[in-house]
């Protein structure tokens, strides 16, 4: 592994009086208690979100043995038997 930690950017929102707004911030965490969780990846092809976002992702995520989780969540299909 090439490293044993990954530095993420995050955004959240500050829900306080003066600083309702976002704020920015990086947390470091050990690489073997992440995941990269995708849900309801479209494969149809070409989709550009897919190319261009979604498949840079799982590279960079599997490159540094970052587990990835995918679940599909489509209501559509509830009542239909092609429902996973």
């Amino acid at each position: 592994m090439k490293n044993s930690q990954i530095e993420i950017p995050i955004r959240f929102y500050r829900d306080y009086e003066g600083a309702y707004d976002y704020g920015y911030d990086t947390i470091t965490l050990p690489i073997t208690e992440c995941a990269l969780l995708a849900i309801d990846i479209d494969g149809a092809s070409p989709n550009p979100t897919t190319e261009n976002m979604i498949a840079p992702a799982l590279e960079a995520a599997r490159q540094i043995s970052i587990k990835v989780v995918y679940t599909h969540n489509d209501l559509r299909l509830v009542s239909n038997p092609g429902n996973i």
